[in-house]
């Protein structure tokens, strides 16, 4: 998607996690890499990492400095990681609703927030039926966007 928004030539290279991808960046082996950000907030904090734009439509709450991807200039690039509970279909909806409740009112705590932002984590809680709206736009999106990339498994 970067690649095609930006006319961008870059290889890309198939990490099994962000731990080797951020050796290797911040060894020179590697120029740019695109990941979470609670998986390299402490090395831009410490200064050994440059944030160049987090790729949300708001800056991120642990690193206020790294500009949008819009406001570094690469306006409609939106990319947000997220983590959503499911149950399996045909749960009954008072089930589902006391789940749900529950959910809200833990990612509500003090404590839950306050861990959540020391680890980089910007909590948010959506009902059943916004998350089910955000499932289906985004399966839609990454449909289109493997389809127009061409992208295929190896």
């Amino acid at each position: 998607m970067f690649k095609a928004q930006t006319g961008t030539s870059m290889v890309h290279i198939p990490y099994r996690g962000s731990g080797a991808a951020i050796s290797d960046v911040l060894s020179g082996q590697v120029q740019v890499f695109m990941t979470t950000p609670p998986s390299v907030m402490g090395h831009v904090q410490a200064g050994k990492l440059k944030g160049l734009a987090v790729t949300s439509n708001a800056r991120h709450p642990a690193l206020p400095q790294v500009p949008t991807t819009a406001e570094a200039g690469l306006k409609g690039f939106e990319l947000e990681a997220w983590v959503g509970i499911f149950a399996p279909a045909g749960t009954p909806p008072d089930v589902i609703a006391r789940l749900s409740a529950g959910i809200k009112q833990a990612l509500e705590l003090p404590e839950t927030r306050t861990r959540a932002a020391a680890a980089g984590i910007d909590l948010r809680y959506l009902p059943p039926a916004q998350l089910d709206a955000l499932v289906q736009r985004e399966t839609a999106f990454w449909a289109r966007t493997i389809q127009s990339s061409k992208i295929s498994a190896e």
